[in-house]
């Protein structure tokens, strides 16, 4: 065997993460005081990673 797995016999229950939105006030706060666009551009993905699969379509 080349390569042993050590996590191979690792069971992980189905966890579901408990995901909270940012509201939208304090999103456009985060926003303005980003210094830089790649800053706001963290800023964003990170709001887009809290919602969750039905919230898009939520407008």
């Amino acid at each position: 065997m080349i390569f042993h797995d050590p996590a191979r016999a690792v069971w992980v229950a189905n966890i579901e993460s408990s995901r909270r939105r940012i509201p939208s006030d304090r999103l456009a706060g985060l926003l303005d005081k980003a210094p830089t666009a790649m800053a706001k551009a963290v800023v964003a993905l990170v709001a887009i990673r809290t919602l969750g699969p039905k919230d898009p379509t939520r407008a």
